[in-house]
């Protein structure tokens, strides 16, 4: 403890691990994630923050999944919905939902991706979450992009960077801008 400083709560250090993680997720380190995020779940999960759990616990999945820990990136995934679900947690259902989007994309499961990361965008919608709304836009473009389906992958191109560019987050913008330049798909002036 640092003087003139009191200790930080359990939740407080919890949200200092899940934040490490989380920008280790953002910034493309998912193996650096890992433990941050298994260190923030066991606290939040030992004081009973469901909603709180339930994003840790998606976080964590998708770093397992893009470390290639899949086994345990589906268990999680799925602990994460049946969290989310319980508690009514739509956010976190809709997370939930896109992830295992991914996962089933990765296992050439097309239409089942399309169904779980359309009901991820309806969810982000319906509770207005929109730059969730364009970060499902570009799963679906990916998804798109994988199935050679022209048409979807520049409806969905286009719908995330408009979404994007409307809530000011170039981060976004731009890295739609770079997946658009190397799927072939030009974005409508």
């Amino acid at each position: 403890m640092r003087r003139g400083r009191p200790a930080l709560s359990a939740p407080s250090w919890a949200k200092r691990r899940r934040g490490s993680g989380y920008a280790h997720l953002e910034n493309g380190e998912p193996a650096q994630a890992i433990g941050h995020l298994r260190q923030a779940i066991e606290l939040v999960t030992r004081f009973g923050h469901r909603y709180t759990q339930v994003l840790y616990a998606t976080y964590l999945s998708e770093a397992l999944f893009l470390t290639g820990e899949l086994a345990e990136a589906r268990r999680m995934a799925a602990e994460s919905l049946e969290l989310a679900t319980g508690a009514k947690f739509q956010y976190g259902t809709a997370l939930s939902h896109r992830l295992l989007g991914r996962f089933a994309q990765a296992k050439g499961a097309y239409a089942e991706a399309h169904g779980l990361l359309t009901g991820a965008r309806e969810i982000f919608v319906s509770i207005e979450a929109p730059h969730e709304v364009g970060r499902t836009e570009l799963r679906l473009a990916e998804l798109a992009h994988t199935q050679g389906d022209h048409d979807a992958l520049r409806r969905h191109v286009a719908e995330a960077h408009a979404l994007f560019m409307r809530l000011g987050l170039p981060r976004y913008a731009e890295r739609t801008e770079r997946l658009s330049g190397e799927w072939g798909v030009p974005l409508p002036s």
